[in-house]
């Protein structure tokens, strides 16, 4: 191992340290109790380990990594005792019951041990496939459809006992935003209000993928305030009922409400926004020049969520999430192929689409994207597969 792979693991290991240092300071204020006792030890013991491991970096085994593994499974397991309800601070402005800060810590543990696998080279690529975690609620997932790359669906849960509660509020907004629309169309507003109004009742219309709707209804919200001197008072106040009215359609659906919970949690720098959108705009631009390698729709979507982020000067935490998880889910869907690049389980096809994507990825956007909690395990992945490929 070189030093430069020691010196990557060490920085790994650091951040381990340094989110077990956290995860040990929610239990400090809490009141003592039998179960609270293990978790402090299993976190305590956590930590001895990371820097045993630490010590010895360019010396490490499977049976390192399994240890590491099964020790974040026992704190994850104790992280939903009934003491943990009692709030924490997670960040500097965010605060958390214990016990979904330490759920959502145990997932980055659990994330930068995948990376940590695929860094020190000890697995062939069947066993990275395992690894690799499967596509989640996002603005856009993505699938293979014979050898393109296509959008997919991601409907609604059919079975919550207030689905048809949230057709019947779908229906009404649709409604009622038609009518808003025909108000804005004899206004003077801003063509780009229009534009955006339109978009979201399209996407009402279509019911089909919450985090979509509520990047049009955030970006719409952003323009109405900014156009307010444009629009009439009663025009003003009827879009904003109806921004809160998608807003209170949103909260019945339990992907949304996951997908929420979740963007509070991502805290990225101007700089770092920049970057996924132009990697974003640069893939949609590879895959439209690599002939056959994906549908339309699917350039139009990674275009759509770069230009969301570009509405204020300082994107909330779910037009950030929406970009970031569009990319870690199209990256999600090729590392699968790519890490079967030797078998003859994929088609030339998709293999040379998994090699654009991931050569579209690499470099500054892996260290933006593995600041988006849930995604700490890409750049290790993307690193491994394309030494493999012979693109590094």
């Amino acid at each position: 191992m070189t030093s430069t792979d020691v010196r990557k693991l060490r920085n790994l290991f650091g951040r381990l340290s340094e989110r077990l240092e956290r995860m040990q300071r929610y239990t400090q204020n809490l009141k003592a109790t039998y179960n609270i006792e293990d978790l402090r030890q299993e976190i305590s013991h956590l930590s001895r380990l990371v820097g045993v491991m630490d010590l010895r970096a360019d010396q490490l085994t499977l049976d390192d990594l399994d240890a590491l593994r099964d020790g974040v499974a026992r704190i994850n397991s104790l992280s939903s005792i009934p003491e943990l309800i009692r709030e924490v601070r997670y960040t500097t402005d965010v605060h958390k019951s214990a016990r979904a800060a330490l759920q959502e810590d145990c997932n980055f543990l659990r994330n930068t041990t995948i990376g940590l696998q695929i860094g020190i080279n000890l697995l062939d690529p069947g066993e990275l496939e395992d690894l690799i975690p499967n596509q989640k609620v996002a603005a856009y997932q993505f699938a293979f459809k014979d050898e393109k790359i296509v959008v997919v669906d991601q409907l609604p849960p059919s079975s919550e006992p207030d689905s048809s509660l949230s057709a019947a509020a779908n229906e009404v907004l649709v409604e009622q935003g038609q009518r808003i629309l025909t108000d804005l169309q004899g206004s003077n507003c801003s063509p780009r209000l229009i534009q955006a109004f339109v978009a979201l009742q399209g996407k009402l219309a279509e019911h089909k993928n919450v985090v979509q709707i509520g990047m049009l209804n955030s970006a719409c919200s952003k323009i109405t305030i900014a156009s307010a001197e444009e629009l009439s008072t009663t025009l003003l106040e009827l879009l904003k009922a109806h921004v809160e009215g998608v807003y209170d359609y949103l909260a019945q659906d339990p992907n949304w409400r996951i997908f929420v919970e979740h963007s509070v949690s991502v805290k990225l720098e101007r700089k770092d926004i920049d970057e996924l959108a132009a990697t974003a705009r640069a893939l949609a631009t590879r895959l439209e020049a690599a002939d056959g390698a994906a549908e339309e729709s699917v350039p139009a979507a990674l275009r759509t969520v770069a230009d969301l982020t570009e509405i204020s000067a300082k994107p909330d935490g779910r037009l950030t999430l929406a970009l970031a998880r569009t990319i870690e889910n199209m990256v999600s869907l090729v590392t699968r192929v790519a890490a079967a690049l030797k078998e003859d389980v994929f088609s030339e096809a998709r293999k040379w689409t998994a090699r654009v994507v991931l050569g579209s990825v690499a470099g500054a956007a892996m260290i933006a994207i593995a600041k988006v909690p849930g995604a700490e395990w890409i750049p290790e992945t993307i690193s491994y597969l394309l030494g493999k490929m012979g693109m590094k």
